[in-house]
């Protein structure tokens, strides 16, 4: 069946893990018609910059240096939210018309929204289980080096399904705002 355009991003989960059932719908293990994307990664490193260009091809230009730099923001599929104040574990949505299903999760390892450690740790990790099971594909995102609480969180997710789920998602791991010829911070 044809993929209706989508204009805009939705909400697949809302904060304190309410779920849009109807996308979840989509993401069910069984419907091998979509391949499903997320980006993960602390604060500020790109993620939705990165599924910005996966969900709209329109959204980088390249310039007269061979540079990718960004249209303006009327073409983001998914807000950059470097400057936003989280209100709680979110995921917006986006699915192409190239049946890929474009995850975009609020920052994990970051604690952003300055609360209680065990309870930040336990909701990053809840998201991140959430992830492992539904995505095809997930990009862990990082600025120089990975940061060392995340890759932990993810090999504690990881530890954590169960050995007789069939799916496992490939994680591929990207070095984002790094200028050829830098040293990683």
């Amino acid at each position: 069946s044809e993929v209706l355009a989508m204009k805009s991003c939705q909400h697949f989960m809302y904060p304190h893990f309410n779920i849009d059932q109807k996308l979840f719908d989509y993401l069910d293990n069984e419907n091998s018609d979509f391949l499903v994307v997320a980006a993960i990664g602390v604060s500020g490193v790109g993620k939705s910059t990165l599924m910005n260009i996966i969900a709209n091809q329109n959204y980088v230009r390249v310039d007269s240096d061979g540079n990718f730099k960004p249209f303006k923001s009327q073409h983001e599929v998914f807000a950059t939210k470097t400057a936003q104040i989280y209100e709680g574990s979110t995921i917006d949505t986006f699915i192409t018309t190239d049946r890929i299903i474009v995850l975009d999760p609020s920052p994990l390892a970051s604690n952003v929204q300055r609360r209680d450690m065990i309870v930040a740790e336990s909701d990053d990790l809840k998201m991140l289980l959430m992830l492992i099971q539904l995505c095809h594909l997930i990009v862990v995102v990082h600025n120089g080096y990975p940061d060392m609480s995340l890759l932990r969180l993810i090999n504690v997710a990881e530890m954590m399904v169960p050995s007789d789920v069939k799916h496992r998602p490939r994680f591929i791991y990207v070095g984002n705002n790094m200028q050829p010829g830098t040293k990683p911070m």
